[in-house]
């Protein structure tokens, strides 16, 4: 089974990365995919940036960005800030390593993230991470602007108040137009 190579240590940064809080690594960490001794390693360097599990405000209750599988997001956070392998093969060494982790927290008789969970997280991630590989990272664009973004969730709603009359299409069609325009 692969391993961490060493205990992750991680200083707050006083930045964000499409709201959320971020952390920087402070000592050299590694992850060993595979099997112990295949040489193929994952390292994260000193001072790279991480915000954890990139999850939404509204699943925060029940799958919190600093949860049970924290190495394991910082290791993903890399491979997507890096893009030093293709996303499939990084998404697939992420889902590995949160096993490996709840294995760990299990072993200990700690809380730790069942199987379906982190199954349903990689699943998620397959789906929309593509947002955010490689030259798509939030950490290589300037933050976007707030005013901008306040113009479209106003848009959107005073669309939203007056397509109530037109059923379900209208819903639709607010739908996707909310997401369009999130999607700047």
């Amino acid at each position: 089974m692969s391993s961490f190579t060493e205990d992750l240590v991680v200083r707050v940064a006083y930045r964000t990365e499409h709201g959320r809080r971020c952390v920087d690594v402070v000592q050299p960490f590694a992850y060993e995919v595979g099997f112990p001794g295949s040489g193929d390693l994952v390292e994260i360097e000193v001072g790279a940036g991480s915000d954890y599990g990139s999850t939404p405000r509204v699943s925060w209750l029940v799958d919190p960005p600093f949860g049970l599988c924290a190495k394991a997001d910082v290791v993903h956070d890399d491979l997507y800030r890096t893009a030093a392998r293709p996303r499939a093969e990084a998404d697939r060494i992420w889902l590995e390593a949160m096993g490996v982790e709840s294995a760990k927290l299990k072993a200990e008789g700690q809380t730790y993230a069942p199987f379906w969970w982190r199954l349903l997280r990689y699943v998620v991630v397959r789906l929309v991470g593509w947002r955010s590989f490689g030259p798509r990272h939030p950490s290589r664009h300037p933050p976007r602007s707030r005013m901008l973004k306040d113009a479209a969730i106003a848009w959107t709603l005073g669309v939203l108040v007056a397509a109530t009359c037109w059923g379900w299409v209208g819903w639709a069609l607010i739908e996707i137009l909310f997401a369009l325009l999130l999607s700047l």
